[in-house]
């Protein structure tokens, strides 16, 4: 019965995270980074990396759009 359980209790907690956060990844700043390059790197050479820019900055709540070395950016999954 107590397997049952927590065998319930775990799949409930499986199912409780945001459908968003599977996808969603987490970068730390290094000296000389910028938003652009960041983004550029996730989209590759080819990519336009300028939606990833402002996904960037919504989902970070980056009002001036300013990075810090060591700073941890949520990177949002590609649309």
């Amino acid at each position: 019965m107590a397997f049952a359980l927590l065998i319930a209790f775990v799949g409930g907690r499986a199912s409780a995270k945001p459908a968003h956060a599977a996808h969603a990844r987490v970068v730390v700043v290094h000296d000389g980074q910028t938003l652009w390059s960041i983004a550029r790197n996730q989209v590759g050479a080819e990519g336009d990396p300028r939606p990833l820019v402002q996904r960037l900055i919504a989902r970070n709540h980056l009002h001036d759009g300013i990075i810090t070395v060591g700073q941890r950016l949520v990177v949002p999954a590609s649309r």
